[in-house]
């Protein structure tokens, strides 16, 4: 048996079963702090029940228990669109990126690599604002990565 890093072996008492488990995923541990129980911890689960899992939660820096709509705000233009979003730098720092996909469907996605720039700063979190050209119809969606 080989063992890799964030894993360890567990054995039954004979020593016949064997299963590896993972014991360190870095969100456990944000979460835990947040007060999210240990069996609602993992970064799609959504304990609050507002649509954000976990791990969008961190990289936005909001709260898992406390159910709040996605702090996000578009204004749509004749040529342009502009979304706003929060993004965590702690959780930048930690590896955790933050997408924009997009859709005329609302089916098929695609991630879409647009302008970005800062707008505001406040401690770790800042302000993020995208523009992307303008499309009829057109859906937004953030996805988190790790």
């Amino acid at each position: 048996v080989t063992l890799t890093e964030g894993t360890r072996a567990v054995a039954n008492e004979g020593g016949s079963n064997l299963r590896l488990v993972r014991v360190f995923d870095p969100l456990v541990p944000w979460a835990l702090g947040a007060g999210v129980p240990l069996a609602q911890a993992a970064a799609g689960d959504d304990p609050d029940g507002d649509d954000l899992p976990n791990l969008l939660e961190r990289a936005m820096g909001t709260l898992p228990m406390l159910a709040s709509p996605p702090p996000i705000d578009a204004v749509f233009g004749p040529t342009m669109n502009v979304l706003r979003f929060r993004r965590d730098t702690q959780a930048v720092a930690e590896g955790i990126t933050v997408e924009l996909e997009t859709s005329s469907d609302a089916i098929v996605w695609t991630s879409t690599a647009p302008l970005e720039s800062v707008v505001q700063t406040d401690g770790p979190v800042q302000t993020v604002q995208v523009s992307v050209p303008a499309s009829s119809p057109v859906f937004f969606r953030l996805k988190a990565r790790q």
